[in-house]
């Protein structure tokens, strides 16, 4: 048995997508939540809909948009007198879609490999042309045991991001404490999924694509947060934590974890370019990433943890970018002091 989990939010112009593509698995042995998150538009009715239509679907409603509700869900199915050994929780957005053979694969891979948990590669989609914008899936299946989560945490990190793509056991899901979900804020999926990985036993990556995110700028996680920094320094020390279960840090994952982190800070600054807020918020923003003491240390170890990009050109970019913005007069000494911290 799969419990599946879908949350949806004003989403009636794609949750068919993302209902049929589950209501279509070639296996077909799951009960599919579907959980209406206090809505504006026509979602509730939706959900309705399909749940008279199919036995399967659970149809359940919140009153308002609420985040964390995953391990809420999850603690209700654990709980449940009714739950079977051999039994799997697995989730979609509103959004996006499973291939058609996603479950039976997953199943079959976690099934014959012995493993707790499992996830697969996905393809992006742009959402208003259709397009492939890129793949993550890797060359071959990757099984992990033992010192091998930290020795190729490289390897996976980016395939235990988000929630969705993966299967994960009940029995592994009893296990799990999800203190780093609530408090991950931006990046709670990322926290649900390293939580898993580091109560597995063995976990694994198929090397096929079976999952597909459909990009949109209505999404909440590519608009403007004035905490996404310290979502990111939170996100850091988590991915510390999760490594140093497994014995001291390698020098490897220590330049790696550098460089997620200035992933991360490259990734908020288009949010910070185009915000609709005023120019002091702005420079706020960015104040607070480049005079923090993490950001520092990466600017100024940038060629030791393997950043093949030119600091100084990224550094300029920026400069480049305070330059040409409305408004700009008075605050020329803050974007200065922000220069100087940035080491130009």
């Amino acid at each position: 048995m799969v419990y599946i989990f879908t949350t949806a939010y004003n989403a009636e112009k794609t949750l068919h997508k993302a209902v049929n593509s589950i209501l279509n698995q070639t296996y077909t042995d799951f009960c599919y939540y579907l959980f209406d998150n206090g809505s504006l538009d026509d979602t509730r009715k939706i959900i309705k809909e399909y749940a008279n239509k199919d036995n399967r679907i659970i149809p359940l409603f919140g009153e308002s948009n609420c985040r964390r509700v995953i391990p809420k869900i999850i603690k209700d199915i654990i709980s449940g007198d009714n739950m079977l050994k051999n039994s799997y929780f697995a989730t979609l957005d509103a959004d996006d879609e499973y291939s058609p053979d996603f479950l039976e694969k997953m199943i079959d891979f976690v099934e014959d490999n012995n493993l707790e948990v499992a996830t697969c590669g996905t393809e992006w989609i742009d959402e208003k042309t259709g397009q492939t914008i890129k793949k993550k899936v890797l060359n071959k299946n990757l099984i992990l045991e033992g010192k091998e989560f930290a020795d190729k945490f490289p390897l996976y990190r980016n395939f235990i991001v988000t929630l969705w793509g993966g299967i994960y056991s009940l029995e592994l899901l009893k296990k799990c404490d999800f203190e780093w979900y609530h408090n991950a804020m931006n990046f709670s999926d990322t926290a649900f999924c390293m939580e898993t990985f580091r109560r597995a036993k063995r976990a694994g990556v198929l090397s096929e694509s079976l999952h597909k995110y459909y990009i949109s700028p209505r999404t909440v996680s590519y608009k403007y947060n004035p905490d996404w920094f310290y979502a990111c320094k939170y996100l850091h020390k988590i991915s510390r934590e999760y490594l140093l279960d497994y014995g001291e840090i390698s020098k490897q994952n220590e330049n790696y974890l550098c460089v997620i982190f200035l992933i991360l800070i490259k990734y908020i600054l288009p949010k910070i370019q185009q915000a609709d807020v005023k120019l002091p918020e702005k420079l706020k923003s960015l104040h607070n990433i480049f005079t923090d003491d993490m950001t520092k240390y990466v600017l100024e170890h940038w060629d030791e943890v393997g950043i093949y990009s030119n600091k100084l050109d990224f550094l300029r970019e920026i400069e480049s970018w305070l330059y040409t913005q409305d408004g700009w007069g008075l605050l020329r000494k803050t974007v200065e002091e922000i220069i100087t911290a940035m080491n130009i």
